[in-house]
């Protein structure tokens, strides 16, 4: 069975019917990590203000297909902002390196766009 791969996603992420995929000519992995009891991920202050997105699940399952790392969407969240005037947008970092996803206790993903040379 073939999956075709829809790139209208600005962020270059790929949403097909199965996966999550995040192309790593765009994004580098930054850290594999677990929320806290309160869905906070921290990061280095270094990564305030950048252009993250946040993958949750319960284990770390996921593929690497050539520039693509795809995660089963049966599996994995992608976390998104989930208050005020900016739902459904990425999550952000703030500048003390924390990252708010309000989802307890789950392996985190976190993707950091790459920048422009």
């Amino acid at each position: 069975m073939n999956n075709f791969i829809n790139f209208a996603n600005e962020n270059m992420t790929v949403c097909t019917g199965e996966y999550y995929a995040v192309d790593k000519n765009e994004f580098e992995e930054v850290i594999k990590t677990n929320t806290d009891e309160k869905g906070v991920i921290f990061l280095p202050r270094s990564y305030s203000k950048k252009n993250i997105l946040v993958y949750l699940a319960d284990s770390y399952n996921c593929l690497k297909k050539g520039s693509f790392v795809l995660m089963p969407k049966k599996m994995w969240i992608a976390a998104k902002q989930t208050k005020g005037k900016h739902a459904g947008e990425d999550l952000n970092v703030y500048s003390n390196g924390t990252i708010w996803t309000y989802k307890p206790n789950k392996k985190a993903l976190v993707f950091v766009r790459k920048d422009k040379q």
